[in-house]
């Protein structure tokens, strides 16, 4: 990494974000800050009625999707392919992709009858849920995703926003810091 990014995050974390005197390291949180800075429709304000399901689906997405995949993901496969005498162990990532399908169960609780997560639009909430989506497919696990909720994927990632994306393969996910 370079020493100028870790002087500036030590953590040495992306995403990051610098926006005059604030530093930002948590993705959810940069995503609700500048949504709600922007005024934009990726937010819900205070005064809508699914406001605390914005807010609720945000953080849900990263602590109950992301974090259990992240474990999942480091004790897999991917992690003794890549990082050199590193075994995999198999009880724990069983473990974290279970807590996955229950989160992923209570997603597709929660779309039934409904398009979006909160205030009947594309928001941050289903970025972050999303998010999380799209790693448990690129694990190799689509297939075992529910189809209320599998449907509700293709759409967000129908989107000319998600389209445009690239993605780009950068071999191991942490390099060092020297």
């Amino acid at each position: 990494m370079e020493p100028d990014f870790i002087q500036e995050n030590p953590h040495g974390t992306v995403p990051y974000l610098v926006d005059g005197a604030l530093r930002m390291n948590e993705s959810v949180a940069i995503c609700q800050y500048l949504a709600s800075r922007a005024a934009s429709p990726l937010a819900c304000r205070p005064d809508d009625n699914d406001y605390g399901q914005w807010l609720n689906w945000n953080v849900f997405g990263e602590a109950s999707m992301t974090y259990p995949l992240s474990v999942a993901f480091h004790y897999g496969d991917w992690y003794e392919r890549h990082v050199p005498g590193c075994s995999k162990y198999p009880e724990i990532v069983r473990y974290y992709l279970d807590a996955f399908q229950d989160a992923v169960a209570v997603i597709e609780a929660r779309l039934e009858g409904r398009t979006y997560l909160a205030c009947d639009r594309f928001t941050t909430a289903d970025i972050s849920v999303c998010y999380s989506l799209f790693l448990f497919e690129m694990m190799g696990f689509g297939d075992q995703i529910p189809d209320v909720v599998s449907d509700y994927w293709r759409s967000c990632s129908a989107r000319e926003s998600y389209r445009s994306l690239a993605i780009i393969e950068a071999g191991p996910m942490r390099q060092s810091r020297k």
